[in-house]
């Protein structure tokens, strides 16, 4: 038996059912929300990186470690 259907992955069911998609960007948004939360309330996290982790910053700008993660 052939579908005359063609199967366009996960992504394409995920991206053509409004609410799985909805469903789907409120995960990722809460994912990413937790991880910044939890970078920003680092105990070092507004401290400035130590010079042997600047190699690539230019000039005098200079690196927290909330900017590092």
């Amino acid at each position: 038996f052939e579908s005359e259907e063609k199967w366009e992955g996960a992504s394409g069911m995920i991206l053509g059912n409004a609410e799985w998609f909805e469903a789907w960007l409120q995960g990722e948004q809460r994912f990413a929300e937790e991880q910044y939360h939890e970078i920003i309330s680092a105990s070092d996290a507004w401290l400035v990186a130590g010079a042997e982790e600047e190699q690539d910053v230019p000039g005098d700008l200079k690196a927290t470690h909330s900017a590092r993660r």
